[in-house]
């Protein structure tokens, strides 16, 4: 009797044993399976990003070509072009280029010629024009006496950017910062994330500084890329698959 109960005892502890071994191996391997499967979504998420990656640097390359296809035509002009004509050619590329808030000119205005420049937009009918800053508190007023001036006087479209006509954007230190890196390569050169003025809703926005011709031409071209419609715009020509 004692036989068979040990032999009993022997038996179900072989039993619990094995069982005990089969859900370790079971988990085991589930937990192989999980990871294996984690490793596969990462992968895949991570290629993913990746293709996402160049298509939106791809995409902003596009746009900002917009800017030396307009540099182009000021050069071929001898830098000089008619705010009508700025906003016909400028109004052309931007139909093209559903990620580009606006298109704008900034001249170096000498403080010599401020009522020059301030009339002539007036009379080509901007209404009480003048040229603007961002003052000490955020607020954006009359700009004070400087010894030079770079204006947005041309931008295109007017609608949803009047705001910006006449922002000096010299009186801001990251658009300042963008625009003098801009005129000492002669490069094109973003600014950081910034509010942008004629922006109600917060949006952030980078500005796109390209000089026409640092050596003879102290003016600049400039774009206007709102963040999330630069991004909406990337997705919505062609690449909703990623």
């Amino acid at each position: 009797m004692k036989v068979e109960q040990i032999f009993i005892k022997f038996y179900w502890f072989g039993v619990v044993l094995l069982c005990a071994g089969l859900i370790f191996y079971g988990a085991n391997r589930y937990i192989q399976m999980m990871t294996e499967r984690s490793l596969l979504e990462y992968e895949e998420f991570r290629e993913k990003s990746i293709r996402a990656a160049f298509a939106i640097q791809n995409h902003i390359n596009t746009e900002i070509d917009s800017l030396y296809q307009l540099r182009d035509v000021f050069r071929l002009r001898g830098g000089v072009l008619t705010r009508s004509e700025f906003g016909m050619i400028s109004g052309a590329i931007l139909s093209r280029h559903d990620g580009i808030q606006a298109l704008e000119w900034i001249p170096w205005v000498p403080h010599s010629k401020r009522e020059l420049y301030e009339q002539k937009a007036i009379d080509e009918g901007l209404k009480d024009f003048g040229f603007k800053a961002i003052l000490d508190d955020g607020r954006v007023g009359l700009s004070p006496v400087q010894e030079d001036y770079y204006p947005v006087y041309y931008i295109e479209p007017l609608a949803g950017n009047e705001k910006a006509a006449g922002l000096n954007l010299a009186s801001s230190k990251p658009r300042r910062e963008a625009l003098l890196k801009s005129i000492r390569t002669n490069k094109a050169v973003a600014s950081e994330g910034i509010r942008l003025i004629q922006e109600k809703k917060g949006q952030n926005g980078v500005l796109v500084f390209l000089p026409i011709d640092s050596e003879s031409d102290p003016s600049l071209l400039l774009g206007v890329f709102r963040i999330n419609d630069m991004i909406s715009s990337t997705f919505s020509n062609g690449v909703q698959s990623l």
